[in-house]
């Protein structure tokens, strides 16, 4: 379940406030413009920004930025590797994810010389190797590529966690939407 009530931040003499809304749905879009609050929202449900009002999702969340940042001479290899001997990621979820989304070619070349789309890529295989009750993926499909769209929307219409999705790209999640908040 996701809930949103009195939902209000304050950025100096800027306030962003959120519509209220409470939806069952296990996969949700939050559409809107560029500074609509989409990201404050998300980071609000995940509990890493102070806010007024409530915004909850069930049980643990994770906020998956649309910018990830990786060490340049680092490899997504070498990543997922430290992810894993972490205990951060699931190594069969993660290699099933590797071959979902094409990644075997690049995953010893450095994240300096990988495209945007390769990036978010590893970014999405990373976050979605672990194991969260919620996942608040904040526009995944930046930088990808057709059939990895499509890719991610299969990996979310199998899986039975809670996505909350915000995207440009609605359309892309046609099939595995059951609720939409616009803002």
């Amino acid at each position: 379940m996701i809930e949103v009530r009195g939902f209000a931040r304050r950025y100096g003499n800027l306030v962003v406030r959120i519509p209220d809304f409470t939806t069952r749905a296990r996969v949700c879009l939050v559409k809107g413009a560029n500074g609509s609050g989409k990201t404050t929202l998300f980071k609000a449900l995940a509990g890493l920004t102070p806010h007024e009002g409530v915004a909850s999702v069930c049980g643990r969340a994770l906020y998956v930025d649309e910018h990830p940042r990786f060490p340049d001479a680092m490899t997504p290899r070498a990543y997922l590797d430290v992810l894993g001997n972490l205990g951060a990621a699931h190594p069969r979820r993660v290699a099933w994810l590797i071959d979902a989304f094409h990644m075997q070619e690049n995953l010893d070349k450095p994240f300096s010389a990988l495209s945007k789309g390769m990036r978010q890529k590893t970014h999405l295989i990373a976050s979605l190797g672990e194991k969260w009750d919620a996942y608040l993926l904040d526009e995944p499909t930046s930088g990808l590529d057709e059939a990895a769209v499509a890719m991610l929307a299969k990996v979310i219409g199998e899986r039975h966690e809670t996505f909350v999705i915000a995207t440009h790209r609605g359309d892309a999640f046609e099939g595995v939407c059951e609720g939409v908040l616009s803002l």
